[in-house]
C-alpha cells in the first residue's frame, strides 16, 4: 500500500491528526486554520490525507484479522493439548500431578443438559424471542431431589491447568 507524500505544512497537521486520534484539539484547529495556501493545494492535500488515513484504517482492519485467525489457532492448540494431558492422566490413571511450575488436577462440576425444553414446567423457562431454561433454577431444584421431566444433571471432572 502506497502512502502518499504531503506538503510539509500539511505533513505537520496529518502527525498531530494521527498523534490525538479522535480527539482533535485546538491546536490542530489553528493549524487547519493558519494553513495559507491556494484551494487547489487545500484540496488535494486534506484529500491525500484521507487516503493516507484510509491505507491505515484497512491495515489496521487487516491485522486484526490476522490476530483473530490466530487466536483461534492457539485456542485450537490449547484444546488439544488439554486432551493430551487428560488422556495422559487418565491412562496413568492420576488425579493430580504437580511440581514447581505446573499444577494438573481434577475438580468436580456438575453441568445441565436439557433434553426436552418443551417438557419443561413453565417456571423453569425464560421467555424470550426464543424459549430458554432457567439453567441455575433447574440445577438447584434438581439437586435438592425434585425430578424434572425433560433434563438430566450430568457429572464431569474437569481438568485444571495453572
Amino acid at each position: 500500500m502506497k502512502k502518499y507524500n504531503l506538503d510539509e505544512k500539511y505533513q505537520e497537521v496529518y502527525n498531530s491528526l494521527n498523534k490525538n486520534g479522535s480527539k482533535v484539539p485546538q491546536k490542530i484547529n489553528s493549524q487547519i486554520n493558519n494553513l495559507y495556501d491556494t484551494v487547489e493545494n487545500k484540496l488535494e492535500n486534506f484529500a491525500l490525507m484521507y487516503k493516507n488515513i484510509a491505507l491505515e484504517e484497512d491495515m489496521v482492519k487487516q491485522k486484526c484479522e490476522n490476530l483473530l485467525v490466530q487466536k483461534k489457532s492457539l485456542e485450537t492448540c490449547k484444546e488439544m493439548l488439554r486432551c493430551v494431558l487428560d488422556e495422559i492422566m487418565t491412562v496413568e490413571k492420576r488425579t493430580k500431578y504437580t511440581t514447581s511450575l505446573v499444577d494438573l488436577s481434577y475438580r468436580k462440576s456438575t453441568s445441565l443438559q436439557i433434553d426436552d425444553i418443551a417438557a419443561l414446567p413453565d417456571n423453569f423457562k425464560l421467555q424470550t424471542f426464543e424459549t430458554k431454561a432457567k439453567r441455575a433454577e433447574l440445577i438447584l431444584a434438581l439437586k435438592s431431589g425434585e425430578s424434572i421431566p425433560g433434563v438430566t444433571l450430568c457429572k464431569a471432572q474437569n481438568l485444571q491447568i495453572k
